[in-house]
């Protein structure tokens, strides 16, 4: 059980607004998880899993919000209601589908929130920043980007990264893995119709993230199809070169 987890159980037993704040402290930290992880390119297509966990995040966040509100605390509650806001931007643009609620949904309260606390600066969308600043870089440079990293780059991207998600020293290795295959993917495919998606389930949980080598599925963008699961990139690109050369 992670700590987020304890804390949760604890609050559930002993005060309604600890509780709401433990939710929000959850749904931040998977939002967050996303927001490091996901919001470049590629991605894997949504699964019901992650639809479901998404689903539950944002009923937990607006729960969580009313309670914060009953009990005076307007401003955090405010605050819970813009992180509402970032994981449905989030989610939209990463996995390309819908959630329970919509964006207008948490717009029409942040507005009521801001006349209510008398915020003269409305509520900014940091994720649709990023999302702004990405949409002007075609995929082909992030592909070349990938495709010229070298060892020290890719050493480096990692353990940003399991920094930022405060992961164990011992995942670094499936990190840099993950990385590795995606660079040597760039550089070995020439035909713009095949992707190369990462299977994102190990990412539903601190537990599970990178805790094991990552696999890939190759996309096919035209008939709209993916490839089995590959832990192994080599075994991918031996699989289907003559369909990745062909430009």
């Amino acid at each position: 059980m992670s700590g987020i987890q304890k804390v949760i159980e604890f609050s559930i037993n002993n005060d309604e607004i600890l509780l709401a704040n433990s939710n929000i402290l959850m749904a931040k930290y998977n939002w967050a998880i996303g927001y490091n992880t996901h919001i470049v390119p590629p991605v894997t297509l949504p699964q019901d899993k992650e639809q479901d966990l998404f689903n539950n995040l944002l009923s937990k966040v607006i729960g969580s919000a009313h309670i914060l509100e009953k009990n005076g605390y307007k401003l955090d509650a405010y605050k819970a209601i813009g992180l509402g806001y970032e994981i449905v931007v989030f989610y939209e643009y990463v996995f390309k589908a819908k959630l329970e609620k919509d964006v207008a949904y948490f717009l029409k309260y942040l507005k009521e929130f801001e006349e209510i606390l008398d915020i003269e600066k409305p509520f900014q969308s940091i994720t649709e920043d990023l999302i702004k600043k990405i949409s002007g870089i075609e995929q082909s440079s992030v592909d070349q980007l990938l495709a010229n990293l070298n060892e020290a780059d890719i050493k480096e991207m990692a353990e940003t990264l399991a920094t930022s998600l405060s992961l164990p020293q011992n995942r670094l290795d499936n990190i840099i893995g993950s990385i590795k295959a995606q660079a040597l993917f760039q550089k070995t495919n020439k035909n713009e119709h095949f992707e190369l998606h990462e299977d994102l389930r190990h990412t539903y949980s601190h537990e599970t993230y990178y805790a094991e080598p990552v696999s890939f599925v190759l996309y096919d963008v035209i008939n709209d199809c993916y490839s089995k699961p590959y832990t192994v990139i080599e075994d991918l690109i031996d699989t289907f070169k003559d369909k990745l050369l062909d430009s």
